[in-house]
């Protein structure tokens, strides 16, 4: 409980303030911005993965190769879900729709929910004054001809900050594009949706949130991992033996002690989330944060499992029998900020009270600390 009102406690804050400046995006690509003049800012080598290949759309992955002796580790994601032989995937819909067994309306799918036919359309232009203030903070733009750097008490950017950061602060944003664009589609997730969580949970810096409890481009903490070793059991069969006895790693992850699993889910938060790199160029290891984007790809499917396995646990039925396509985005994407027990607990009262599981309804059910999911999915899904 304590990690959800954390979680949601910070939501509330860079919610509401991304809230007013993410109207101000543009949904159109829209030409190259010049070079960044106050530093030049790093190129992210993107590794190459399938994406026109019927096997990208169907949600198949090149492994990642790493030597284990450096700390690193091997994750050959062949089978992406978990899935029966009454569960078929059906060519290139979404892993979600799959796990959820719903119907994806018809005509042309909401823009969130969408993937473009290029990167480049992936473009955004939204004046971030957190973003600005990590990189005035590391050294990427240099501010000091603004009174205090250009900071503000919290570490954000003020007026004068941000004015000096703005032409990086475009060109960070956008940096992602492309491998956001194919990891998306490895894992047959909307790219723009996959965009919009990092723009909301850390505006596209990848360290430690200013909180201290929040890591990554996806700014989960490490209990937040856990979705991903529940559903794709490759993580525990890779990790495990590199931490237990065979013996420990002879069952699954849901077997092991909670100190066990806190251990797992911190090796996995340091040497593949956690992008912090004091000896590293701007404090931060870029290459570390272009592959965590494979891993939040595969989270945000982890928690549409959590989704549906809440919706089995109360309706005993998939949750495309109980809502609608578009609301099941929403459920889990608050499942993603808010955590299983909010929306457990926001089923559970739906149900209860006889009403249709939508958003309006759910979300009049979420209390008291879980209400912080609502502003988030408000943001993700205009």
């Amino acid at each position: 409980m304590i990690t959800i009102l954390t979680k949601a406690t910070k939501a509330i804050t860079l919610t509401l303030t991304f809230v007013m400046t993410l109207l101000q995006s543009v949904s159109q690509p829209a030409p190259p911005v010049a070079s960044v003049t106050e530093a030049p800012l790093p190129n992210i080598q993107v590794r190459q993965i399938l994406v026109d290949t019927p096997a990208a759309k169907t949600g198949s992955y090149q492994e990642i190769s790493a030597d284990p002796a450096e700390g690193e580790f091997n994750i050959p994601d062949t089978e992406p879900i978990r899935r029966s032989d009454l569960t078929p995937f059906y060519g290139e819909e979404y892993v979600c729709t799959i796990i959820w067994r719903a119907t994806p309306p018809e005509g042309e799918a909401p823009y969130w929910l969408s993937t473009p036919d290029s990167p480049e359309e992936l473009y955004t232009d939204i004046p971030y004054t957190y973003l600005a203030g990590s990189l005035i903070r590391n050294g990427v733009v240099d501010a000091s001809e603004c009174p205090n750097d250009g900071l503000l008490p919290n570490g954000s950017a003020d007026t004068c900050g941000l004015e000096a950061a703005r032409t990086a602060v475009t060109e960070w944003q956008n940096q992602f594009n492309e491998p956001i664009y194919n990891f998306a589609n490895a894992n047959a997730l909307p790219a723009v949706l996959l965009k919009r969580v990092f723009a909301i949970e850390s505006q596209f810096w990848f360290g430690i949130s200013l909180d201290g409890y929040h890591a990554g481009l996806g700014h989960t903490t490490p209990i937040g991992l856990d979705p991903l070793f529940l559903y794709y059991p490759n993580y525990f069969n890779t990790i495990c033996p590199l931490l237990f006895t065979d013996k420990t790693c002879e069952g699954t992850y849901s077997e092991l002690s909670s100190a066990d699993k806190a251990m797992m889910r911190g090796y996995l938060y340091n040497t593949r989330v956690d992008a912090t790199c004091p000896a590293c160029p701007y404090g931060v290891d870029l290459d570390k944060a272009n592959s965590s984007i494979d891993i939040f790809a595969k989270l945000i499917n982890s928690n549409c499992h959590q989704t549906n396995t809440l919706f089995l646990n109360i309706t005993e039925a998939y949750a495309g029998s109980s809502a609608a396509y578009e609301d099941l985005w929403k459920f889990t994407m608050a499942n993603y900020t808010a955590g299983p027990g909010c929306m457990g607990d926001a089923y559970l009262r739906t149900y209860n009270q006889g009403e249709e599981f939508n958003w309006e309804n759910v979300s009049r059910n979420l209390v008291g600390a879980c209400e912080a999911a609502i502003p988030y999915v408000d943001a993700i899904s205009y």
